[in-house]
């Protein structure tokens, strides 16, 4: 995945484990998903 993110010019961003805050569109897209599944 980097190498190919690498050769479209994207650049990765991780978040820090265990911030939510930091990516809160995927834990409410997360959370949504795991609700739809019960």
């Amino acid at each position: 995945m980097d190498l190919w993110a690498e050769k479209q010019g994207i650049t990765l961003t991780y978040t820090q484990q265990g911030n939510p805050q930091q990516n809160a569109y995927i834990e409410c897209y997360q959370s949504s998903v795991e609700k739809l599944s019960d």
